[in-house]
C-alpha cells in the first residue's frame, strides 16, 4: 500500500547529535561494546521547538528515514530498529484506539490530554528504558538540555483473587507499566494473586490479542473451562477497577511541559540491523541512511583495533522524510 508522505519543515537543518567524550568512567572506548539509544522525535521536538511523534494522532506509525554519519577514528558501529511490519503497525493503532477508549471512559476528550501526551511514546525495547540516549549538541558541543520527555504509562487492572493484598503496587488491584515497541513483556509474575508488568511488549500483546483458541491454554481436568495467558492489552480495554491510579496518571500528563526548553531557560519483537559504519585511522567518517520505524535507533559502538583514542565517535544525523505507515 502505497505510503502517505507528511511534509515537515527542516529549513535545512540538520540534527547533530552525539554520544559524550567519557562514554564509560575511563573516557575512553574499548573493545567491549557501546550501546546507546537515539530518539528521533525527541531530537527533533528539542531543535525545532514542537512536538514530534512515534505515532500520529491516529495511531499510524511514522517512519523516520534518517541519514547518519558517524566521524572519528577506528569505531565500528551498528545500527538496530524495530522490524517495520504490520504486527508493529497494527499494535499501534491497537494500542492507541485502546488508549482513546480509555480515556473516553473517563468523560476525556483530545483536548483535555493536551498536545504532548495523546499519542503513544513508547521505549525502543526494556534495555532502552534503562539505558542512556544520545545527546543534542550544539556547534560548541555543549548538551542542549531543557525540556520534558515523558515516556507512556499505562494502568490496569491486575489480576487479583479473593485472598490479594496490595502487594508492590500503588493502588489496590491496579497495575503500571510502560509501553515497549519490541521484545517480550517483563515483570509478570506467576503467583495466584495478581499479575504485575514492569513493561509491556505492544507487538507481543497485539499478537496474543488476535490468537485462536487452538493456540488457548487447556486444563487437563476436562470439567474445566480453556483460558488463555493473560493479556495486558485485553485487560487494559476492559473496564477498570483502577480508578485512582488513571486520575494520577492523567493529572501527570495534564502536568508535563513542552519537549523543548523554555523561553526562560539558558539555552532557549526483536530488533532489525539496519546498517553498520565503520572508520579507520585514516578514513574517520562512514554514512548509512536507514528507515527507523517510531523515530527510535539503538546504536552499538566498538573500538575497532586501535588504542590511545580518547574520544567517542560523533554521529551527525539528518533526517529526510517522515511517513506514515499503513497496511
Amino acid at each position: 500500500m502505497a505510503q502517505k508522505t507528511m511534509s515537515v519543515g527542516f529549513g535545512g537543518t540538520s540534527l547533530s547529535a552525539a554520544t559524550d567524550g567519557n562514554i564509560n568512567a575511563a573516557g575512553l572506548y574499548t573493545s567491549t561494546i557501546q550501546t546507546r539509544y537515539i530518539n528521533i522525535p525527541k531530537l527533533m521536538a528539542k531543535l525545532n521547538r514542537k512536538n514530534f511523534r512515534h505515532f500520529d494522532n491516529k495511531g499510524y506509525l511514522l517512519n523516520y528515514a534518517v541519514s547518519i554519519q558517524q566521524t572519528g577514528p577506528s569505531y565500528r558501529s551498528v545500527y538496530s530498529t524495530a522490524n517495520d511490519n504490520w504486527v508493529l503497525k497494527n499494535a499501534g493503532r491497537k494500542w492507541h484506539a485502546a488508549r482513546m477508549a480509555d480515556f473516553a471512559k473517563m468523560g476525556l476528550t483530545v483536548k483535555d490530554i493536551g498536545e504532548y501526551n495523546r499519542t503513544i511514546r513508547p521505549y525502543l525495547n526494556h534495555a532502552h528504558s534503562t539505558g542512556t540516549e544520545v545527546v543534542l549538541l550544539d556547534h560548541d558541543g555543549d548538551a542542549i538540555t531543557g525540556g520534558e520527555w515523558t515516556y507512556t504509562s499505562v494502568a490496569s487492572p491486575a489480576d487479583v483473587d479473593a485472598s490479594a493484598s496490595a502487594g508492590g503496587g500503588s493502588s489496590h488491584g491496579a497495575d503500571r507499566y510502560n509501553l515497549v515497541m519490541t521484545g517480550t513483556h517483563g515483570g509478570a509474575t506467576t503467583s495466584s494473586e495478581r499479575q504485575f508488568y514492569t513493561h509491556v511488549s505492544m507487538t507481543q500483546s497485539y499478537m496474543q490479542s488476535r490468537r485462536t483458541r487452538d493456540e488457548s491454554i487447556g486444563s487437563a481436568d476436562p470439567g474445566e473451562h480453556t483460558v488463555q495467558d493473560p493479556n495486558p492489552l485485553l485487560v487494559f480495554m476492559q473496564d477498570s477497577v483502577t480508578g485512582g491510579m488513571k486520575t494520577e496518571l492523567l493529572e501527570e500528563i495534564q502536568d508535563e511541559g513542552a519537549p523543548y526548553p523554555g523561553a526562560h531557560s539558558a539555552q532557549s519483537n526483536v530488533l532489525v540491523l539496519q546498517a553498520e559504519t565503520e572508520t579507520t585511522a585514516e578514513y574517520r567518517r562512514d554514512g548509512a541512511i536507514i528507515n527507523a520505524p517510531g523515530g527510535l535507533i539503538e546504536v552499538r559502538s566498538q573500538q575497532n583495533s586501535q588504542s590511545g583514542i580518547t574520544i567517542g565517535p560523533r554521529f551527525l544525523i539528518e533526517v529526510i522524510g517522515i511517513t506514515r505507515a499503513e497496511g
